[in-house]
């Protein structure tokens, strides 16, 4: 059995789920900053005395998933929601995305371990399900990685495609896919295309805005334990939140940083 939670962040809806073998947590922005940042601390021997002890977590409500001994949570990864409010847990045990409705009941399962299309070799912690498109990350970065897209209410594969960097979050909005991941090659940490383009299979995608931070220039262990990223997409602007910072980076939606919640110093910045 998992237990699907609700929680309140200074006023905002955050769900995770809790259940066999580990948890999944789909916590805000600010939270997965502070996990991160106080992993970078212990690493590197700093003091966490000064850091905020970050928002407190108040249980709204829970659902239990109804598992069974066909679909069930054997190593949950990430989670995310659909626009309907279904429920998407990336399981790396079964190597599948499993879909609950509200109330915990099991929908459908997507993809299915293997290498050929529509099934998962290493499946990643990126998802989304938008506009009747259900998409996750597969491979095994940096050396290969890639998207598998599906239809949302039949599971059927309907295409992939490839991507640069290392992965870590996706997003939908407004007919458009954002990606979250730290490419070592150019150090840009976003990027964004039409979502049509891409199920089309006529493009590739990579970030191309928004550098990366400074200590993951300039420190590959950093990069390399806590090469994450994390994103929210709004209406005019971006909030990305990275694992081993202590920074939420506000920009628009061509990449131009807007603000952060403390001062930040990005791969641009190495030069100076």
């Amino acid at each position: 059995m998992t237990r699907l939670m609700t929680t309140a962040t200074h006023g905002a809806e955050q769900p995770f789920a809790v259940g066999r073998q580990c948890h999944v947590r789909h916590a805000c922005l600010r939270v997965a900053v502070m996990i991160g940042f106080a992993a970078l601390s212990a690493l590197l021997g700093l003091p966490l005395a000064a850091q905020s002890a970050g928002p407190a977590l108040i249980l709204e409500d829970s659902v239990v998933l109804q598992e069974s001994d066909d679909h069930f949570l054997g190593r949950p990864m990430e989670m995310f929601v659909g626009d309907d409010g279904s429920i998407f847990v990336i399981d790396a045990f079964a190597g599948s995305v499993l879909r609950f409705d509200r109330s915990g009941r099991h929908v459908r399962t997507y993809g299915r371990r293997g290498r050929g299309p529509g099934e998962f070799s290493h499946i990643g912690i990126g998802g989304f399900a938008s506009r009747n498109v259900v998409g996750v990350a597969d491979g095994n970065p940096p050396q290969h990685q890639e998207i598998e897209f599906f239809d949302l209410r039949s599971g059927e594969h309907v295409g992939r495609v490839q991507v640069a960097g290392i992965l870590t979050a996706l997003a939908a909005h407004d007919r458009e896919l954002w990606m979250g991941t730290i490419d070592p090659e150019g150090w840009k940490t976003l990027a964004v295309k039409p979502l049509r383009a891409l199920l089309r299979g006529s493009e590739s995608i990579a970030p191309d805005r928004v550098p990366a931070p400074r200590p993951y220039v300039v420190n590959e262990l950093i990069m390399g334990m806590l090469g994450v990223v994390r994103l929210q997409i709004g209406e005019d602007d971006v909030l990305a939140g990275f694992s081993g910072s202590p920074f939420v980076l506000r920009a628009t939606h061509d990449g131009t940083a807007a603000t952060c919640s403390q001062s930040m110093r990005t791969a641009n910045s190495t030069a100076s």
